[in-house]
């Protein structure tokens, strides 16, 4: 599965935690787990995958954090989710610097505990 560009596992009911080994899929552009029942984290062996041009995890089960990396693929939507960004569990998703070079990303139905806490 090496030569594997696209997957696209949208609203099949799978279940548990991204595979550390999604991370080897070098030639990967796409990656569409959206409206699954994925949990745990996700993994930092996806930021291996540098060509990775979209990555939707939008409407799972995730936590934890978003690795700093996917702040540079092009379309990120991780809707629904319970995570935050960065190393750190309060660093919101908002800040100026991680959103540099955005080009899309979608927040709404997104747990940003403290984002508005002064």
């Amino acid at each position: 599965m090496t030569h594997l560009q696209n997957l696209n596992l949208a609203n099949n009911n799978f279940r548990g935690p991204i595979p550390n080994t999604w991370g080897q899929l070098s030639n990967l552009k796409h990656l569409v787990l959206r409206g699954n029942h994925i949990s745990g984290h996700i993994p930092d062996s996806l930021s291996n995958i540098s060509g990775l041009t979209e990555l939707d995890l939008s409407s799972n089960e995730l936590t934890g954090r978003v690795p700093m990396q996917f702040f540079t693929i092009p379309k990120f939507n991780f809707t629904g989710a319970r995570l935050a960004c960065g190393s750190s569990l309060k660093q919101p998703c908002a800040s100026g610097s991680v959103l540099r070079g955005l080009f899309f990303v979608q927040l709404y139905y997104f747990s940003l505990p403290t984002m508005f806490e002064h």
